[in-house]
């Protein structure tokens, strides 16, 4: 797994270049299996989007009490209804930003940063470690507070890392950060 990670970038190009396959092709292919999968089992799409235990109760605590944005690969119109439909939680749609048009996630947090130049702290969650990685070497980013959320997409020796590297805080199924 590790060595799948680590070389994933290399790999994905490759597959790509292979198969003759583009960013945006595959946004909306994803993005149509998506679509066809809810409308023929609306049901059976919302209960294999599983939400990690606590993670309901801390998102709805957040949106209560500070202004949060969701920044996120998927596409807006699925993370609206997984909101929606599988954490009840009623959430400003203009603070959605998805990435499906190329924007990396890190030109999204600017934005909200410049939206926001007097906030006091800016947290940014993360499950994908390399993510996380890029925006620890983004100097225009150094007033954010990066963690890893240790339920996505990364790896103990991801997260080992992360443990010790000063930019990167951890938060835990176990008992937060």
């Amino acid at each position: 797994t590790d060595e799948i990670l680590q070389a994933w970038t290399s790999i994905l190009q490759e597959s790509m270049e292979k198969w003759q396959l583009n960013r945006a092709d595959l946004v909306h292919l994803f993005g149509q299996e998506r679509d066809e999968w809810i409308q023929s089992s609306p049901r059976q799409w919302l209960a294999r989007n599983k939400v990690w235990p606590d993670v309901r109760y801390a998102l709805q605590k957040a949106v209560d009490r500070h202004e949060v944005y969701i920044v996120t690969t998927k596409q807006k119109r699925f993370v609206e209804k997984l909101l929606k439909e599988r954490l009840f939680i009623d959430f400003p749609s203009d603070r959605i930003y998805d990435t499906s048009r190329g924007v990396s996630k890190a030109t999204m947090l600017k934005r909200i940063e410049e939206k926001h130049p007097g906030a006091s702290r800016y947290w940014f969650v993360e499950d994908k470690f390399s993510t996380l990685i890029k925006a620890s070497n983004d100097i225009s980013l150094r007033k954010w507070t990066l963690c890893l959320a240790d339920w996505g997409y990364n790896t103990e020796s991801e997260r080992e890392f992360a443990r010790i590297d000063h930019r990167l805080k951890i938060i835990d199924t176990a008992g937060g950060l």
